[in-house]
């Protein structure tokens, strides 16, 4: 059911980080297996679930773009994120596009928050022309962590990126501010969801309610 699989990714969130990188993937894995379900279509959540989010964050990457090649227009790759959206769907069928829209809901608005944190603690008002960019950055940086095996939720490797990404766009000590104060507001996100999860009551496996 669903209530069960938000459960179960919420207590087994916090393995990102500690141990760090894909133990929370093996948490849901040996959780699943311990309520009654195959090991094999588990595993294969788990490669559907790392395919699908990197992807997404791939395409919302691309809103960066005016970051290196000012040239492009803020909006221009939103077409490319529908386009991947509609492809998706197409090869893939409506289940896992599903899928694929709510990881890119999640990660849009993970952007966001870290917009919404540099816009309070910059001294100079945040145009909203630079939002789209910025979050795209923070995608990027969120990818890159992701995709690197052992980083304790991509500690490290996004602050890295987004340093690297924003660094000539920002002021470097606000930006700092930002990076510190936003990997604190995504760590607090996941112990509260980690703490409702484990606090919850234990729902049916297979029976919605």
């Amino acid at each position: 059911s669903l209530r069960w699989s938000l459960r179960t990714h919420g207590v087994s969130q916090l393995a990102r980080y500690v141990p760090g990188g894909i133990f929370q993937f093996a948490g849901r894995q040996a959780l699943g297996v311990a309520a009654g379900l195959a090991g094999g279509p588990l595993a294969r959540t788990v490669g559907w679930e790392v395919a699908l989010l990197a992807s997404a964050g791939a395409l919302l990457g691309t809103f960066a773009l005016p970051l290196v090649l000012p040239q492009v227009p803020v909006w221009a790759p939103l077409p490319v994120v529908l386009l991947g959206l509609w492809l998706v769907r197409l090869a893939l069928g409506p289940l896992r596009a599903q899928a694929f829209a709510a990881y890119l809901v999640l990660l849009t608005l993970s952007g966001a928050v870290f917009v919404g944190v540099l816009a309070l603690l910059q001294a100079a008002p945040l145009a909203w022309l630079q939002a789209p960019p910025i979050a795209g950055a923070f995608v990027l940086g969120w990818l890159a962590g992701f995709v690197t095996p052992g980083a304790p939720a991509g500690g490290g490797i996004r602050e890295a990126a987004l340093l690297f990404l924003l660094g000539s766009q920002l002021n470097r000590a606000e930006l700092l501010l930002a990076i510190v104060a936003g990997r604190l507001v995504g760590v607090l996100g996941d112990v509260l969801f980690f703490a409702v999860a484990g606090l919850a009551p234990r729902p049916e496996l297979r029976r919605d309610t």
